[in-house]
């Protein structure tokens, strides 16, 4: 097939220049810069403050405004703010444009005697939104929500426990809140009206947001995690002592119930449904018995997971301030879910109470998702990392409540294990993930990536692994990295310290896995010291699961060199358009500049490699150009070019095509781009530091591939096969018989593109039946796709079963699609698809 290769302009620039050299401090006159006020940045949005700059912590945004883009109608307004148990002030910000939210935008800020420390965070830079006020009433919003969530009840979002004693009021209506929020799968933000709609069932409880322009639903999102997760006996600790209180119930006089009220709150039992005209749970001589076992436990467990935060991190209950707390046995809940002070615990599949959902280690992962609530805000949203942190550290202070409550006797580190890990049970192992088809290895095997439907529960495999590794120590070699490591075990009583101020002091509403990793180590610095043995582990063991911190560039890249940049326009920089770096645009190996000889490859996908690339120093800008190759005999009509690129780390990224913005990108290491114009004659990637001031290293890998125009391709089902099956370098895989397929997100492909669509041949005839069976992998949904681009039918595998069978009756002869989401990195399936002709 005839090629001719590419020349490529990749732009890497530093968001808004002027920045970094005219910012003012408000009311000086004096120039100011992130370099002046900070060390070096290696990581988006974590800053430590040089010890001279004496910055006013209330005031950091106010005084340095332009430094962090805050331009007219931004400011940043303060939440909250907390003195913790070593004196460091801890200050949260919320960013508002003209008094309204932009959600997710804050920033945490450490200080010590009225002196900045340090920050991180996450803001909207230069944010200017099109819509600033609603043209959508918040009646009619309440309108739309109705219609979203028909036949339910709402709770009071202010307090969800108080409205759980009473049968909730069938007229109330959960209150508006206008924010700024992203639209799914992309950074552009929309003004929408949000509610916080806890109902009846509380299963459909959701964060609703409604377009405040258009009125149209933006997304849902959980509000309750999903986790599949007197005396008496328990299901699963024996006879317990415990307190109750005793109230009159109506119709039954005075009674027992479960509530215990000795700790200045009340920690209580209720049921789903009212029993003689109450919820609670009651008794009348206070002697449990084996018809309450379930209850019981439930109710002992609480108080085992509210007596753990307060005695062990001197955390009163989940707001911290001795708030109300409740857990609930719900036989149709089908998992356990907590949130916002109280507990559901569902029901195992039999009878018996020994695999309902209310093991100490559950209660204590569901109490921990309230005290998340009260404090890092992590989102639920399954599409971020935020959710899949969220589910982690639940899991690890779940195992840590039920140590502490077996004083270290059963020592272990699988979540749900005293109620069974059998076929189709759902448990978690923190040590050894994989062993229950979980990630061990930040985006390694089983990991699952956006945009595809993501179990946070999987994902949050990655820093379970890390915290068991830094609890008990370990000695080995990563099987996925082939780096080794050797971690020294520290006391379970430190571990945990680091691991509760990570979650609480350190982490925001959309922090990531990066996030995690920086927090804990500044948390051991805060709690042993600087290069104490307990930060060195804590690197060590982020290390073992794929994340050892970045490194950072202490000198400028070769094109920004004299003489390094091969373009008589700018040889010593490549740090404008006109004195782009030209890269070769053939197979043959070419020595740029000063770099390394590079090439394009000759494989399917053909592809080009730049190593050693850097924004350095933080004003710094890099430019490259890309042209397309002939695809003439394939027909460029309907098979269209485009791009992979991966930089191998977080970088913001705009493609202009003939100098107009064509597509901007924020904080991606990874993303494809197609072209439909028949002639590009300029095509630019500019790529910019996710944070001002940051300075980071970077390489640049750029993959050639086609993808097919269903809309031009011959309707004619045997010439439609043909194009597509001769299509080389198209984005596409071609089933015909068995075969194996491995699935794998483009960033984990050799050549930098996964196959979309799965094509095969169907004749017509009789019923289509294609078994797939899952080799290795934790979860699949596979949808057949037809002609023009719709799902037919789906099918989804059943935990209990690694088998599955896509069937569809009456399907008329022509060219379908296999399109596979929901999978673990490394998923290898077996498909038997029909024989091709």
């Amino acid at each position: 097939m005839p090629r001719r290769l590419l020349f490529v302009v990749v732009i890497t620039s530093i968001l808004a220049l002027s920045l970094f050299s005219s910012c003012r401090r408000k009311g000086s006159s004096q120039v100011r810069s992130f370099d002046s006020i900070a060390e070096p940045i290696e990581s988006p949005g974590w800053i430590t403050f040089k010890a001279s700059a004496r910055i006013n912590p209330k005031a950091l945004f106010k005084d340095y405004a332009e430094l962090f883009q805050l331009t007219s109608g931004n400011e940043m307004s303060i939440t909250s703010e907390d003195v913790d148990d070593l004196g460091m002030t801890h200050l949260r910000f919320q960013q508002l444009y003209k008094g309204i939210e932009v959600e997710n935008a804050e920033f945490r800020v450490r200080a010590k005697e009225n002196v900045a420390i340090s920050a991180n965070g996450k803001l909207e830079y230069q944010f200017a939104p099109p819509t600033e006020q609603p043209a959508v009433t918040e009646e009619r919003a309440i309108e739309i929500l109705l219609q979203q969530l028909p036949d339910v009840r709402f709770y009071h979002e202010e307090d969800v426990l108080a409205d759980l004693r009473r049968e909730p009021d069938a007229r109330y209506r959960p209150k508006g809140k206008l924010v700024f929020t992203e639209l799914p799968e992309s950074s552009q933000r929309v003004l929408a009206w949000m509610f916080r709609a806890y109902t009846t069932p509380i299963d459909r409880s959701r964060r609703v947001y409604i377009d405040a322009a258009s009125g149209a639903l933006v997304k849902e999102l959980p509000l309750l995690p999903n986790c599949f997760g007197g005396g008496g006996n328990t299901t699963f600790r024996g006879f317990q002592q415990f307190n109750t209180s005793r109230v009159d119930i109506p119709n039954a006089g005075q009674n027992f119930i479960l509530e215990d009220d000795c700790h200045g709150n009340r920690l209580m039992m209720l049921r789903p449904n009212q029993v003689a005209g109450t919820r609670d749970v009651f008794d009348a001589d206070n002697n449990w018995n084996d018809s309450d076992i379930s209850a019981v436990m439930s109710f002992y467990g609480l108080g085992i997971a509210y007596d753990y935060y307060s005695l062990q991190h001197g955390r009163q209950s989940w707001t911290g301030s001795n708030r109300d707390m409740g857990i609930i046995n719900d036989p149709a809940e089908p998992n356990a879910r907590g949130g916002s002070g109280v507990i559901w615990c569902g029901s195992g599949p039999t009878n018996s109470p020994n695999d309902d959902f209310n093991t100490i280690d559950i209660i204590g992962h569901e109490f921990t998702h309230s005290v998340i609530e009260a404090t890092s805000k992590l989102s639920s949203d399954v599409t971020k990392e935020s959710s899949a942190l969220n589910e982690s550290f639940s899991d690890i202070f779940g195992q840590l409540i039920e140590r502490w409550d077996e004083k270290n006797a059963n020592a272990e580190w699988i979540i749900g294990d005293d109620k069974g890990c059998g076929v189709g049970a759902t448990c978690r192992d923190l040590m050894n993930p994989k062993n229950f088809g979980h990630p061990d290895t930040y985006k390694g095997i089983n990991w699952q990536s956006p945009p595809m439907v993501v179990d946070p529960h999987v994902n949050g495999g990655v820093q379970n692994r890390w915290f068991a590794l830094l609890t008990d120590g370990g000695t080995g070699t990563n099987v996925e990295s082939k780096a080794p490591f050797d971690i020294q075990k520290l006391e379970i009583n430190r571990t945990s310290r680091i691991a509760y101020r990570t979650m609480a002091y350190y982490l925001t509403a959309d922090s990531t896995y990066v996030d995690a990793r920086n927090g804990s180590i500044q948390a051991a610095r805060d709690l042993f010291g600087v290069n104490s043995v307990s930060e060195n582990q804590v690197i060590k063991a982020w290390c073992a699961v794929g994340l050892c911190p970045f490194s950072m560039p202490n000198q400028a890249d070769v094109f920004d060199r004299p003489g390094g940049n091969p373009n008589a326009a700018s040889p010593n920089n490549n740090n404008t358009v006109s004195g782009a770096t030209p890269l070769p645009t053939g197979i043959a190996a070419v020595k740029v500049g000063g770099a390394a000889q590079i090439r394009w490859s000759t494989d399917e996908h053909p592809r080009l490699k730049v190593p050693a690339l850097n924004i350095f120093p933080t004003n710094d800008v890099d430019y490259f150009r890309i042209s397309f190759p002939e695809v003439d005999s394939l027909g460029t009509l309907c098979f269209v070019p485009g791009f992979a690129f991966n930089f191998g780390r977080e970088v913001n990224a705009r493609i202009l095509i003939n100098g107009a913005v064509r597509k901007t990108f924020k904080q991606v290491s990874d993303f494809k781009i197609t072209l439909s114009e028949a002639n590009v004659d300029d095509f630019v990637l500019e790529v910019t530091a996710p944070f001002p001031g940051q300075v980071v290293e970077y390489s640049l890998s750029i993959s050639f591939f086609l993808r097919a125009d269903a809309s031009c391709l011959p309707n004619e089902p045997p010439a439609r096969w043909k194009k597509i099956r001769d299509c080389i370098a198209c984005d596409l895989d071609v089933l015909s018989g068995i075969k194996r397929v491995i699935l794998e997100p483009d960033y984990r492909q050799p050549e930098g593109v996964a196959a979309k669509d799965h094509y095969f041949f169907w004749g017509g005839k009789g019923v289509l039946n294609i078994p797939i069976v899952i080799k290795q992998g934790n979860s699949l949904t596979v949808d057949l796709v037809d002609d023009a681009g719709r799902t037919v039918t789906s099918v989804a595998r059943d935990s209990a079963t690694n088998a599955m069978s896509l069937k569809k009756p009456g399907l008329p002869a022509g060219v379908y699609s296999l399109r596979f989401r929901g999978f673990g990195n490394g998923t290898q399936i077996d498909v038997k698809a029909p024989v091709a002709p």
